[in-house]
């Protein structure tokens, strides 16, 4: 033991005495591998993880479409599914297909009376301010998708569901209304597309839903119908917000959707503003003004068939008059006990706003039926429909008389004209229909009149006569090609206003040609007819779009109804249709408007006549829609063969002043050649439609530029498949 404590006291010793580190020896040999352990018991199977989504191609377009929707208490989703127009889904995210989706929604419940559909109410408003006032207005108004949640309910096939952020208390016994808009932006163009869904609070079936206008009414005038810059096509969209619960701040105005369109639509005619009163407005985002005082509908506005017409509610206006929808265009209409001003009409009977209107003012039926008020003759199906067929045309060389052989029906039933004449009967013969250059007028009824000629029966009791004017008006010694007959007539009404007009029937004729060859078609009357229901011009005495261009042609210039001022330079305008018609319907677009003379012609009393300006119309389509009126691909380049330049001109009178005690320049009637200097201009065709309504100084420059000695250089850019083609370059 004593050996033991000694030893532990030397080792103390030496480790309290210890000297520097010697160098360290080499490492030793690693041990080897130890024996492999048993086995562990293996883990259980791992769930198969998700195949990953690959990017994939869709076109540009979108579309969406609601497929369910519910509520759980107080809380709204929907289910929607976003494609590319072509059901190919699109990822809103924008990372498996081309383009990011936003969206916003709408939510609202619709009201009913003995179970027809009255009118929405929404479940979200916002209060909008007039700007730098205290004056507030309640809106309805939409949930952005930023503000509610949204999941993934198939990402490739394009599904999702929304969450409303909104609660609400849910009417009972109420059909329900979820609506979308969605944009999708590729680039620097943004793809539009909305829809609604309709469904009950309980899950059960629909129990009614509203329909007072027809989106294809809509959409026969306004090509694809668009508010709130694109964001929405359909009307069942635009009730939802459209609300009587949702004002204009700023005017007052009230934003309930039947109101603010019949508003919007008798524009320039409302009693409120036709006298110089207050125009109908409504500020927009930014205090932007939308002024709809200039606004005229293109056919009679007491059609109201012309928006209704074929909506499943579309007898509404008829069948459930009401004081406020009455006066959203009889907007002088004031009921007791309010006192009329002077541009007001008081309703008779002291009858209060709240009277129940229908009680007086039945569907149809009496002198007071909503539907009779509103009655005209253009539109009375019990109106008499004349028609007249242009059979054929013989001695018709150069030079000689032309013998028209037509037949009249009145409803169908021949007409002998020589014992029941028509209030009027006329022909036009124009040509050459390569493009025509000139045309004779001839009146056959009631009187041959100025234009003489005979009218022979061929069969009066199947109204089929013959015309042949007299030598006076014999087709042109220098006639040649085929040229083309059209005739017209009506039948007056009640008063000489209502005129039951023929369309104008047209038939080519050979005159020097072996066989008659047509005039191009270029306008389709059927097109004109979707905005315009039944165009007609010059007082409702001619009908049919084809028939204009025998006189509009493009020598005929606006004189005889320009201005005649003595000591006056005047620039008058043509009147050549190609060009007309797009100044006319550009008319709010133009740089330098257009102006033309009308009825009356100037006289001695009023030497400016009657100058009729076009620079206020608003055309309702998308300006650059060719096919809104043209027939086919006739709005392309090139031109068809044979087209004549466009005649304008610059008159000076140069009648001495003092000459007579007015200030007209010659007499009243046909303007005095001999009194004018005449400067024609004519611009070369393909010009002259090009800047009917591109009318800005450079496009011209640019046209004359490459234009030389009246031989146009268009289609070397604007033809069609070329880089600047004409189809294209309008977004087709």
């Amino acid at each position: 033991m004593r050996s033991i404590h000694l030893l532990a006291g030397a080792l103390l010793l030496a480790a309290s005495c210890e000297g520097p580190t010697g160098p360290s020896g080499p490492a030793g040999d690693s041990g080897g591998d130890g024996d492999d352990g048993e086995p562990g018991t293996p883990g259980d199977p791992g769930s198969d993880g998700d195949t990953p989504l690959a990017p994939w191609l869709t076109s540009s377009g979108l579309a969406v479409e609601i497929t369910s929707a519910s509520i759980d208490g107080d809380t709204v989703s929907l289910v929607y599914r976003i494609t590319d127009g072509n059901d190919v889904p699109v990822d809103r995210t924008g990372l498996l297909t081309d383009g990011t989706v936003t969206a916003s929604f709408a939510l609202a419940w619709l009201d009913e009376a003995e179970g027809d559909p009255l009118q929405y109410t929404s479940y979200i408003t916002r209060i909008a301010t007039k700007p730098g006032t205290d004056i507030t207005a309640t809106q309805a108004t939409t949930e952005s998708d930023s503000m509610g949640t949204t999941e993934v309910v198939d990402r490739a096939d394009g599904t999702y569901r929304y969450t409303f952020n909104a609660t609400i208390t849910p009417v009972a016994n109420r059909t329900h209304t979820v609506g979308i808009a969605a944009g999708r932006v590729i680039g620097d163009e943004t793809f539009r597309a909305d829809a609604t869904f309709n469904f009950m609070p309980d899950g059960g079936a629909v129990s009614t839903t509203r329909q007072v206008v027809a989106d294809s009414n809509c959409n026969s005038c306004h090509g694809d119908l668009e508010g709130h810059g694109g964001r929405y096509s359909k009307t069942a969209m635009c009730m939802m917000c459209h609300t009587p619960q949702s004002t204009d701040p700023d005017t007052g105005n009230t934003l309930n959707f039947p109101v603010m369109l019949h508003k919007i639509h008798r524009g320039a005619e409302l009693p409120s503003f036709d006298d110089g009163g207050i125009p109908y407005q409504i500020i927009g985002f930014g205090g932007s003004v939308h002024d709809f005082s200039t606004v005229e509908f293109p056919q009679l506005i007491q059609r109201c068939d012309s928006c209704h017409g074929g909506a499943a509610q579309g007898n509404y206006w008829m069948n459930r008059p009401s004081a406020t929808n009455c006066r959203s265009c009889h907007d002088n209409l004031v009921f007791a006990p309010q006192t009329p001003e002077s541009w007001q009409i008081q309703h008779l009977g002291n009858v209060p706003e709240t009277a129940a209107c229908a009680t007086c003012h039945t569907g149809s039926g009496t002198t007071i039926s909503v539907a009779d008020v509103h009655m005209n003759p253009a539109f009375d199906p019990e109106s008499p429909e004349v028609a007249i067929d242009v059979r054929g045309v013989t001695n018709s060389g150069p030079g000689q008389q032309p013998v028209i052989e037509f037949r009249v029906t009145v409803d169908g039933a021949p007409r002998d004209i020589l014992s029941s004449p028509l209030n009027n009967l006329a022909a036009v013969v124009a040509g050459p229909n390569t493009d025509f250059a000139r045309y004779l007028s001839y009146s056959i009824q009631p009187t041959p009149g100025t234009n003489p000629g005979t009218i022979t029966a061929v069969d009066a009791a199947d109204g089929v006569f013959t015309f042949q004017p007299a030598a006076a008006l014999a087709l042109p010694a220098d006639a040649g090609g085929s040229w083309t007959v059209a005739m017209t007539g009506y039948l007056n009404g009640a008063t000489s206003e209502e005129r039951f007009t023929a369309v104008a029937d047209l038939l080519p004729f050979a005159v020097t040609d072996a066989v008659a060859t047509s005039r191009r078609t270029v306008v389709d009357t059927a097109n004109c007819n979707k905005c315009h229901y039944d165009v007609n011009g010059h007082g409702g005495s001619r009908k049919g779009a084809q028939f204009c261009t025998l006189c509009h042609n493009p020598n005929n210039a606006n004189d005889e109804r320009a201005p005649r001022l003595e000591g006056q330079e005047v620039f008058v305008e043509t009147v050549d249709f190609k060009v007309m018609i797009h100044k006319i319907h550009a008319g709010e677009h133009l740089e330098n408007g257009y102006v033309l003379g009308g009825f009356p012609a100037p006289t001695t009393a009023d030497p400016d006549g009657t100058p009729t300006d076009f620079s206020e119309v608003r055309f309702p389509n998308q300006l650059n829609n060719c096919t809104a009126c043209h027939d086919g691909n006739s709005f392309t380049l090139p031109l068809a063969a044979g087209v004549l330049p466009s005649r304008y001109e610059e008159r000076n009178c140069v009648e001495a002043p003092g000459a007579d005690g007015n200030d007209l320049c010659g007499a009243a009637g046909t303007p005095d050649p001999s009194l004018w200097q005449v400067t024609p201009v004519m611009v070369a065709p393909q010009t002259a439609v090009c800047t009917s309504c591109h009318d800005s100084l450079s496009v011209l420059i640019h046209a004359e530029v490459n234009t030389s000695n009246g031989q146009e250089a268009c289609s070397t850019c604007h033809d069609t498949g070329s880089v600047e083609d004409v189809a294209s370059v309008h977004g087709f």
